[in-house]
Protein backbone atom coordinates (compact mmCIF):
# COMPACT_ATOMS: atom_id res chain seq x y z
CA UNK A 1 0.00 0.00 0.00
CA UNK A 2 3.17 2.22 -0.42
CA UNK A 3 1.72 3.52 -3.47
CA UNK A 4 -1.45 5.36 -1.49
CA UNK A 5 0.44 8.12 0.69
CA UNK A 6 -3.01 9.28 2.07
CA UNK A 7 -4.02 5.76 3.22
CA UNK A 8 -6.58 3.28 2.06
CA UNK A 9 -10.34 4.22 3.12
CA UNK A 10 -12.61 1.06 3.24
CA UNK A 11 -16.12 1.97 2.76
CA UNK A 12 -19.25 -0.86 3.79
CA UNK A 13 -22.08 -0.46 1.51
CA UNK A 14 -23.61 -3.56 2.92
CA UNK A 15 -26.68 -2.02 4.59
CA UNK A 16 -27.16 0.71 1.53
CA UNK A 17 -29.85 0.04 -0.89
CA UNK A 18 -30.42 3.39 -2.49
CA UNK A 19 -27.73 4.80 -4.94
CA UNK A 20 -28.43 8.53 -3.67
CA UNK A 21 -26.55 7.36 -0.18
CA UNK A 22 -23.03 6.12 -1.45
CA UNK A 23 -21.75 9.47 -1.75
CA UNK A 24 -23.13 10.19 1.53
CA UNK A 25 -21.76 7.08 3.15
CA UNK A 26 -17.85 8.04 1.80
CA UNK A 27 -18.11 11.30 2.85
CA UNK A 28 -18.83 9.98 6.67
CA UNK A 29 -15.97 7.57 6.49
CA UNK A 30 -13.70 9.88 5.25
CA UNK A 31 -15.13 12.95 7.88
CA UNK A 32 -15.70 14.92 4.95
CA UNK A 33 -19.34 17.28 5.30
CA UNK A 34 -21.08 19.16 2.99
CA UNK A 35 -20.57 23.20 3.12
CA UNK A 36 -23.19 26.08 3.44
CA UNK A 37 -23.47 25.92 -1.09
CA UNK A 38 -21.55 22.70 -1.90
CA UNK A 39 -22.76 19.28 -2.53
CA UNK A 40 -21.47 15.93 -1.04
CA UNK A 41 -20.16 15.41 -4.40
CA UNK A 42 -18.59 18.96 -4.37
CA UNK A 43 -17.14 18.33 -1.19
CA UNK A 44 -15.74 14.79 -1.78
CA UNK A 45 -13.75 16.38 -4.89
CA UNK A 46 -12.64 19.19 -3.16
CA UNK A 47 -11.38 16.69 -0.33
CA UNK A 48 -9.90 14.08 -2.83
CA UNK A 49 -8.69 16.59 -5.55
CA UNK A 50 -4.51 16.10 -4.67
CA UNK A 51 -5.09 12.94 -2.38
CA UNK A 52 -3.36 9.39 -3.46
CA UNK A 53 -5.79 7.42 -1.50
CA UNK A 54 -7.26 4.03 -2.48
CA UNK A 55 -10.98 4.08 -1.83
CA UNK A 56 -11.95 0.33 -1.31
CA UNK A 57 -16.09 0.49 -1.95
CA UNK A 58 -17.43 -2.91 -0.42
CA UNK A 59 -20.78 -4.43 -2.19
CA UNK A 60 -21.89 -2.40 -4.57
CA UNK A 61 -23.90 -4.43 -6.64
CA UNK A 62 -26.96 -3.49 -4.55
CA UNK A 63 -26.57 0.45 -5.83
CA UNK A 64 -25.21 0.03 -9.24
CA UNK A 65 -27.05 3.59 -10.18
CA UNK A 66 -24.40 4.94 -8.34
CA UNK A 67 -21.69 4.18 -10.53
CA UNK A 68 -21.54 7.48 -13.17
CA UNK A 69 -21.28 9.37 -9.38
CA UNK A 70 -18.37 7.14 -8.56
CA UNK A 71 -16.66 7.14 -12.11
CA UNK A 72 -17.34 11.47 -11.65
CA UNK A 73 -15.32 11.44 -9.05
CA UNK A 74 -12.62 9.58 -10.34
CA UNK A 75 -12.47 12.10 -13.55
CA UNK A 76 -12.25 15.07 -11.11
CA UNK A 77 -9.49 13.49 -8.66
CA UNK A 78 -6.70 12.35 -10.67
CA UNK A 79 -4.69 10.39 -8.32
CA UNK A 80 -7.69 8.71 -6.85
CA UNK A 81 -8.31 5.12 -7.07
CA UNK A 82 -11.28 3.25 -6.29
CA UNK A 83 -11.56 -0.80 -5.67
CA UNK A 84 -15.10 -1.77 -5.68
CA UNK A 85 -16.16 -5.39 -4.90
CA UNK A 86 -19.34 -6.34 -6.34
CA UNK A 87 -21.30 -9.10 -8.01
CA UNK A 88 -21.75 -7.02 -11.08
CA UNK A 89 -19.67 -4.72 -13.37
CA UNK A 90 -20.08 -1.37 -13.17
CA UNK A 91 -19.80 0.01 -16.51
CA UNK A 92 -18.12 3.43 -16.27
CA UNK A 93 -15.04 4.19 -18.27
CA UNK A 94 -11.80 3.23 -16.99
CA UNK A 95 -13.49 0.34 -15.34
CA UNK A 96 -10.89 -2.66 -15.30
CA UNK A 97 -12.63 -6.30 -14.00
CA UNK A 98 -10.77 -8.40 -12.31
CA UNK A 99 -13.15 -11.43 -12.06
CA UNK A 100 -12.13 -14.19 -8.96
CA UNK A 101 -12.16 -17.36 -9.71
CA UNK A 102 -13.69 -20.43 -8.39
CA UNK A 103 -10.55 -21.98 -5.41
CA UNK A 104 -8.20 -25.00 -7.55
CA UNK A 105 -10.47 -28.41 -7.54
CA UNK A 106 -9.15 -31.60 -7.16
CA UNK A 107 -9.42 -34.01 -10.12
CA UNK A 108 -12.14 -36.79 -9.70
CA UNK A 109 -10.00 -38.60 -12.16
CA UNK A 110 -6.85 -39.05 -10.19
CA UNK A 111 -6.20 -40.99 -6.82
CA UNK A 112 -4.84 -38.35 -4.41
CA UNK A 113 -3.00 -38.82 -1.04
CA UNK A 114 -4.35 -36.34 1.79
CA UNK A 115 -1.04 -34.72 1.71
CA UNK A 116 -1.42 -33.90 -1.98
CA UNK A 117 -4.90 -32.67 -1.59
CA UNK A 118 -4.05 -30.28 1.00
CA UNK A 119 -2.43 -28.58 -1.99
CA UNK A 120 -5.54 -27.29 -3.08
CA UNK A 121 -6.80 -24.13 -2.55
CA UNK A 122 -10.55 -25.52 -1.76
CA UNK A 123 -9.64 -28.39 0.23
CA UNK A 124 -7.35 -26.10 2.46
CA UNK A 125 -10.12 -23.82 2.82
CA UNK A 126 -12.15 -26.72 4.03
CA UNK A 127 -9.38 -28.14 6.55
CA UNK A 128 -9.23 -24.54 8.04
CA UNK A 129 -12.53 -23.90 8.50
CA UNK A 130 -13.19 -27.20 9.95
CA UNK A 131 -10.57 -26.78 12.30
CA UNK A 132 -12.37 -23.45 13.29
CA UNK A 133 -15.09 -25.25 15.01
CA UNK A 134 -13.29 -28.50 15.24
CA UNK A 135 -9.71 -28.43 16.36
CA UNK A 136 -9.66 -32.26 16.17
CA UNK A 137 -9.98 -32.55 12.13
CA UNK A 138 -7.45 -34.08 9.87
CA UNK A 139 -7.57 -34.38 6.57
CA UNK A 140 -7.21 -38.71 6.83
CA UNK A 141 -7.24 -41.23 4.48
CA UNK A 142 -10.54 -42.15 5.51
CA UNK A 143 -11.90 -38.78 4.79
CA UNK A 144 -10.60 -37.25 1.79
CA UNK A 145 -11.72 -38.72 -0.89
CA UNK A 146 -15.24 -37.09 0.94
CA UNK A 147 -13.45 -33.94 1.79
CA UNK A 148 -12.39 -33.16 -2.03
CA UNK A 149 -15.97 -34.60 -3.37
CA UNK A 150 -17.28 -32.08 -1.50
CA UNK A 151 -15.67 -29.30 -3.02
CA UNK A 152 -16.06 -30.08 -6.70
CA UNK A 153 -19.90 -30.70 -5.70
CA UNK A 154 -19.97 -27.36 -4.33
CA UNK A 155 -18.35 -25.55 -7.44
CA UNK A 156 -14.96 -24.48 -5.84
CA UNK A 157 -17.38 -21.69 -4.17
CA UNK A 158 -15.85 -20.12 -0.93
CA UNK A 159 -18.72 -19.17 0.82
CA UNK A 160 -20.14 -22.72 0.33
CA UNK A 161 -17.34 -24.71 1.31
CA UNK A 162 -16.92 -22.80 4.65
CA UNK A 163 -20.34 -23.67 5.55
CA UNK A 164 -20.08 -27.27 4.59
CA UNK A 165 -16.87 -27.51 7.00
CA UNK A 166 -18.51 -25.44 9.51
CA UNK A 167 -20.94 -28.66 9.81
CA UNK A 168 -17.47 -30.39 10.75
CA UNK A 169 -18.53 -29.91 14.22
CA UNK A 170 -20.71 -32.50 14.79
CA UNK A 171 -20.97 -34.37 11.49
CA UNK A 172 -17.84 -36.69 9.39
CA UNK A 173 -17.23 -35.90 6.22
CA UNK A 174 -18.39 -38.62 4.04
CA UNK A 175 -21.98 -37.22 6.10
CA UNK A 176 -22.03 -34.23 4.83
CA UNK A 177 -21.27 -35.92 1.28
CA UNK A 178 -23.96 -37.82 1.71
CA UNK A 179 -26.62 -35.01 3.11
CA UNK A 180 -25.55 -32.35 0.28
CA UNK A 181 -28.61 -33.19 -1.63
CA UNK A 182 -30.33 -31.10 0.79
CA UNK A 183 -27.65 -28.52 0.35
CA UNK A 184 -29.40 -25.57 1.16
CA UNK A 185 -30.70 -26.96 4.61
CA UNK A 186 -26.99 -28.54 5.47
CA UNK A 187 -25.12 -25.45 4.51
CA UNK A 188 -26.16 -22.44 7.57
CA UNK A 189 -23.72 -20.55 9.85
CA UNK A 190 -24.19 -20.26 13.31
CA UNK A 191 -22.06 -17.10 13.34
CA UNK A 192 -23.21 -13.96 14.80
CA UNK A 193 -21.07 -11.19 13.50
CA UNK A 194 -21.87 -12.62 9.29
CA UNK A 195 -23.88 -11.06 7.37
CA UNK A 196 -27.37 -12.11 6.73
CA UNK A 197 -27.00 -12.94 3.22
CA UNK A 198 -23.62 -14.81 4.15
CA UNK A 199 -25.49 -17.05 6.68
CA UNK A 200 -26.74 -19.53 4.52
CA UNK A 201 -25.82 -20.85 0.58
CA UNK A 202 -29.23 -19.93 0.21
CA UNK A 203 -29.61 -15.98 1.13
CA UNK A 204 -26.12 -16.04 -0.43
CA UNK A 205 -27.31 -16.61 -4.00
CA UNK A 206 -30.75 -14.63 -3.29
CA UNK A 207 -28.87 -11.66 -2.84
CA UNK A 208 -27.66 -11.74 -5.90
CA UNK A 209 -31.34 -12.95 -7.39
CA UNK A 210 -32.94 -10.33 -5.97
CA UNK A 211 -31.11 -7.50 -6.97
CA UNK A 212 -32.66 -8.88 -10.60
CA UNK A 213 -35.27 -7.12 -12.49
CA UNK A 214 -38.34 -9.15 -12.94
CA UNK A 215 -37.71 -10.13 -16.79
CA UNK A 216 -34.28 -11.22 -15.42
CA UNK A 217 -35.55 -13.26 -12.47
CA UNK A 218 -37.71 -15.16 -14.95
CA UNK A 219 -34.78 -15.69 -17.89
CA UNK A 220 -32.61 -17.03 -14.91
CA UNK A 221 -34.84 -19.39 -13.89
CA UNK A 222 -35.65 -20.61 -16.96
CA UNK A 223 -32.09 -21.09 -17.80
CA UNK A 224 -31.35 -22.98 -14.79
CA UNK A 225 -33.28 -26.52 -16.38
CA UNK A 226 -29.82 -26.83 -18.86
CA UNK A 227 -27.51 -29.44 -18.01
CA UNK A 228 -23.85 -28.80 -18.59
CA UNK A 229 -23.48 -25.86 -20.79
CA UNK A 230 -25.78 -23.87 -23.45
CA UNK A 231 -26.04 -21.92 -26.73
CA UNK A 232 -27.84 -18.54 -27.25
CA UNK A 233 -30.31 -20.41 -29.76
CA UNK A 234 -31.32 -22.98 -26.88
CA UNK A 235 -31.97 -20.24 -24.57
CA UNK A 236 -34.36 -18.05 -26.84
CA UNK A 237 -36.31 -21.18 -27.41
CA UNK A 238 -36.90 -21.69 -23.98
CA UNK A 239 -37.01 -17.79 -23.41
CA UNK A 240 -40.21 -17.44 -26.46
CA UNK A 241 -41.96 -20.56 -24.93
CA UNK A 242 -44.97 -20.12 -23.26
CA UNK A 243 -45.17 -16.32 -21.57
CA UNK A 244 -42.13 -14.97 -23.39
CA UNK A 245 -39.34 -12.77 -22.17
CA UNK A 246 -39.61 -9.04 -22.54
CA UNK A 247 -35.72 -9.26 -22.21
CA UNK A 248 -33.96 -9.64 -25.57
CA UNK A 249 -31.87 -12.74 -24.07
CA UNK A 250 -28.93 -11.73 -25.22
CA UNK A 251 -29.12 -8.84 -23.37
CA UNK A 252 -30.44 -10.72 -20.35
CA UNK A 253 -27.46 -13.42 -20.91
CA UNK A 254 -24.90 -10.42 -20.36
CA UNK A 255 -26.49 -8.79 -17.42
CA UNK A 256 -26.57 -12.41 -15.93
CA UNK A 257 -23.00 -12.60 -16.50
CA UNK A 258 -21.92 -9.42 -15.30
CA UNK A 259 -23.74 -10.22 -12.46
CA UNK A 260 -22.09 -13.79 -11.85
CA UNK A 261 -25.28 -15.78 -12.14
CA UNK A 262 -23.60 -17.03 -15.33
CA UNK A 263 -20.05 -17.69 -16.94
CA UNK A 264 -19.10 -17.86 -20.53
CA UNK A 265 -17.68 -21.30 -21.23
CA UNK A 266 -14.27 -21.52 -21.38
CA UNK A 267 -13.48 -24.30 -23.28
CA UNK A 268 -15.77 -23.79 -26.55
CA UNK A 269 -14.53 -20.74 -28.96
CA UNK A 270 -16.70 -21.76 -32.08
CA UNK A 271 -20.50 -20.42 -30.73
CA UNK A 272 -21.13 -18.58 -27.33
CA UNK A 273 -21.92 -21.31 -24.66
CA UNK A 274 -23.02 -20.50 -21.28
CA UNK A 275 -22.91 -22.09 -17.92
CA UNK A 276 -24.25 -21.80 -14.81
CA UNK A 277 -22.72 -23.42 -11.35
CA UNK A 278 -24.49 -26.50 -10.38
CA UNK A 279 -24.81 -24.57 -7.04
CA UNK A 280 -26.55 -21.42 -8.84
CA UNK A 281 -28.49 -23.71 -11.21
CA UNK A 282 -30.37 -25.93 -8.38
CA UNK A 283 -31.07 -22.60 -6.32
CA UNK A 284 -32.95 -21.53 -9.70
CA UNK A 285 -34.76 -24.67 -10.16
CA UNK A 286 -35.85 -24.06 -6.24
CA UNK A 287 -37.53 -20.74 -7.79
CA UNK A 288 -38.90 -22.41 -10.76
CA UNK A 289 -40.82 -24.76 -9.25
CA UNK A 290 -41.87 -22.16 -6.77
CA UNK A 291 -43.35 -19.91 -9.94
CA UNK A 292 -45.30 -22.90 -11.17
CA UNK A 293 -43.01 -22.63 -14.25
CA UNK A 294 -41.60 -25.78 -13.78
CA UNK A 295 -43.45 -28.50 -15.53
CA UNK A 296 -44.04 -26.14 -18.70
CA UNK A 297 -40.31 -25.10 -19.28
CA UNK A 298 -39.08 -28.67 -18.56
CA UNK A 299 -41.44 -29.95 -21.39
CA UNK A 300 -40.22 -27.04 -23.94
CA UNK A 301 -36.43 -28.25 -22.89
CA UNK A 302 -36.78 -31.68 -23.67
CA UNK A 303 -39.23 -30.76 -26.61
CA UNK A 304 -35.94 -28.26 -27.88
CA UNK A 305 -33.24 -30.91 -27.98
CA UNK A 306 -36.00 -33.41 -29.60
CA UNK A 307 -36.29 -31.14 -32.19
CA UNK A 308 -32.00 -31.00 -32.02
CA UNK A 309 -31.82 -34.57 -32.27
CA UNK A 310 -34.53 -35.18 -35.36
CA UNK A 311 -32.58 -32.35 -37.14
CA UNK A 312 -28.92 -34.37 -36.44
CA UNK A 313 -30.24 -37.58 -37.34
CA UNK A 314 -29.78 -37.60 -41.08
CA UNK A 315 -27.01 -34.76 -40.97
CA UNK A 316 -25.05 -37.62 -39.22
CA UNK A 317 -24.63 -39.78 -42.51
CA UNK A 318 -23.78 -36.63 -44.82
CA UNK A 319 -21.01 -34.32 -45.66
CA UNK A 320 -21.16 -32.11 -42.32
CA UNK A 321 -21.37 -35.30 -40.06
CA UNK A 322 -17.55 -33.98 -37.88
CA UNK A 323 -19.81 -30.91 -36.97
CA UNK A 324 -23.24 -32.25 -36.28
CA UNK A 325 -21.31 -35.22 -34.28
CA UNK A 326 -19.46 -31.93 -32.00
CA UNK A 327 -22.68 -30.30 -31.71
CA UNK A 328 -24.41 -33.44 -29.94
CA UNK A 329 -21.50 -33.79 -27.79
CA UNK A 330 -21.56 -30.32 -26.55
CA UNK A 331 -24.75 -31.17 -25.92
CA UNK A 332 -24.53 -34.04 -24.15
CA UNK A 333 -25.79 -33.58 -20.61
CA UNK A 334 -28.86 -32.07 -22.17
CA UNK A 335 -29.48 -34.90 -24.21
CA UNK A 336 -29.00 -37.42 -21.09
CA UNK A 337 -31.79 -34.86 -19.49
CA UNK A 338 -34.24 -35.04 -22.45
CA UNK A 339 -34.34 -38.98 -22.42
CA UNK A 340 -34.67 -39.19 -18.85
CA UNK A 341 -37.66 -36.49 -18.99
CA UNK A 342 -38.96 -38.89 -22.21
CA UNK A 343 -38.38 -41.90 -19.66
CA UNK A 344 -40.13 -40.64 -16.83
CA UNK A 345 -43.31 -38.91 -18.67
CA UNK A 346 -46.42 -40.86 -19.26
CA UNK A 347 -46.92 -38.84 -22.48
CA UNK A 348 -43.47 -39.57 -23.55
CA UNK A 349 -43.90 -42.95 -25.21
CA UNK A 350 -43.09 -42.25 -29.17
CA UNK A 351 -40.69 -39.33 -28.12
CA UNK A 352 -38.36 -41.79 -25.64
CA UNK A 353 -38.45 -44.05 -28.89
CA UNK A 354 -37.44 -41.75 -31.14
CA UNK A 355 -34.68 -40.19 -29.31
CA UNK A 356 -33.22 -43.13 -28.20
CA UNK A 357 -33.30 -44.39 -31.21
CA UNK A 358 -32.38 -41.49 -33.87
CA UNK A 359 -29.32 -40.95 -31.14
CA UNK A 360 -27.78 -44.60 -32.46
CA UNK A 361 -25.68 -43.77 -35.23
CA UNK A 362 -24.16 -40.46 -32.58
CA UNK A 363 -23.75 -43.30 -29.69
CA UNK A 364 -21.74 -45.66 -32.08
CA UNK A 365 -19.21 -42.72 -33.99
CA UNK A 366 -18.27 -41.31 -30.23
CA UNK A 367 -17.89 -44.73 -28.28
CA UNK A 368 -20.95 -44.16 -26.39
CA UNK A 369 -22.61 -47.40 -27.27
CA UNK A 370 -22.88 -48.91 -23.99
CA UNK A 371 -24.92 -45.95 -22.56
CA UNK A 372 -26.65 -46.03 -25.96
CA UNK A 373 -28.34 -49.87 -25.48
CA UNK A 374 -28.86 -48.91 -21.73
CA UNK A 375 -31.34 -46.15 -23.15
CA UNK A 376 -32.86 -47.69 -26.22
CA UNK A 377 -33.44 -51.28 -23.82
CA UNK A 378 -35.18 -49.01 -21.35
CA UNK A 379 -37.31 -46.97 -24.29
CA UNK A 380 -37.96 -50.84 -25.84
CA UNK A 381 -39.02 -52.25 -22.27
CA UNK A 382 -41.51 -49.53 -21.37
CA UNK A 383 -43.27 -49.34 -24.83
CA UNK A 384 -43.71 -52.70 -25.76
CA UNK A 385 -46.59 -52.38 -28.25
CA UNK A 386 -47.24 -48.69 -29.30
CA UNK A 387 -46.12 -46.42 -32.14
CA UNK A 388 -44.63 -49.61 -34.33
CA UNK A 389 -42.52 -47.18 -36.69
CA UNK A 390 -41.18 -45.82 -33.53
CA UNK A 391 -40.22 -49.04 -32.39
CA UNK A 392 -39.07 -50.39 -35.24
CA UNK A 393 -36.45 -47.51 -35.70
CA UNK A 394 -35.83 -48.17 -32.11
CA UNK A 395 -35.46 -52.01 -32.25
CA UNK A 396 -32.92 -51.14 -35.59
CA UNK A 397 -31.10 -49.19 -33.52
CA UNK A 398 -30.44 -51.80 -30.62
CA UNK A 399 -29.79 -54.12 -33.14
CA UNK A 400 -26.32 -52.10 -34.87
CA UNK A 401 -25.28 -51.08 -31.19
CA UNK A 402 -25.68 -55.01 -30.26
CA UNK A 403 -23.91 -56.01 -33.17
CA UNK A 404 -20.94 -53.32 -33.03
CA UNK A 405 -20.17 -55.01 -29.67
CA UNK A 406 -19.88 -58.49 -30.95
CA UNK A 407 -23.39 -59.40 -29.01
CA UNK A 408 -24.79 -61.04 -32.25
CA UNK A 409 -27.54 -63.13 -30.32
CA UNK A 410 -28.45 -60.49 -28.79
CA UNK A 411 -28.94 -58.43 -32.14
CA UNK A 412 -30.16 -61.11 -33.67
CA UNK A 413 -33.30 -61.42 -31.25
CA UNK A 414 -34.08 -56.99 -32.02
CA UNK A 415 -33.53 -58.12 -35.85
CA UNK A 416 -35.89 -60.70 -35.73
CA UNK A 417 -38.20 -58.52 -33.97
CA UNK A 418 -38.12 -55.61 -36.22
CA UNK A 419 -38.68 -58.13 -39.27
CA UNK A 420 -42.35 -58.83 -37.71
CA UNK A 421 -43.10 -55.09 -37.51
CA UNK A 422 -41.68 -54.40 -40.87
CA UNK A 423 -43.57 -56.93 -42.81
CA UNK A 424 -47.31 -54.97 -41.68
CA UNK A 425 -44.89 -51.15 -42.11
CA UNK A 426 -43.66 -51.24 -45.27
CA UNK A 427 -46.67 -50.78 -47.44
CA UNK A 428 -47.45 -48.19 -45.29
CA UNK A 429 -44.37 -45.85 -44.85
CA UNK A 430 -45.38 -42.67 -46.42
CA UNK A 431 -41.47 -41.37 -46.49
CA UNK A 432 -39.29 -43.10 -49.20
CA UNK A 433 -36.41 -42.41 -46.80
CA UNK A 434 -38.01 -44.40 -44.31
CA UNK A 435 -39.04 -47.12 -46.87
CA UNK A 436 -34.72 -46.99 -47.98
CA UNK A 437 -34.44 -47.35 -44.02
CA UNK A 438 -37.21 -50.17 -43.79
CA UNK A 439 -35.77 -52.20 -46.53
CA UNK A 440 -31.84 -52.03 -45.33
CA UNK A 441 -33.14 -53.47 -41.61
CA UNK A 442 -34.65 -55.97 -43.40
CA UNK A 443 -31.99 -57.10 -45.26
CA UNK A 444 -29.88 -57.15 -42.69
CA UNK A 445 -32.21 -59.09 -40.65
Amino acid sequence: MSAFQDGVCFVSLASIREAHLVLPAIAQTLDVREGANTTVAQSLQAHLYDKQLLLVLDNFEQVLDAAPRVGELLMACAQLKVLVTSRAALQVRGEQEFPVPVLALPDRKQVASPKSLAQFATVDLFIQRAQAVNPAFRLTEANAAAVAEICQRLDGLPLAIELAAASSKILPAPVILARLAERFELLRSSARDAPDRQRTLHASIGWSYDLLAPEEQRLFRRLSVFRGSFNLDAAEALCTAATPCALPVLTGISSLVDKSLLKPHPEVETEPRFVMLETIREFGLKQLAETGEAAEMQQAYAAYFYKLVQQAERQLWGAEIAAWVQRLDMEIDNLRAALTYYMDSAQGAEQRLQLAGSLWRFWEIRGYSLEGRTWLTKALDQDPDDYPLSRWLTLHAAGNLASDHGDYAVARKYYDESLKLLQNLLPHLPDPADVRNARYGLANT
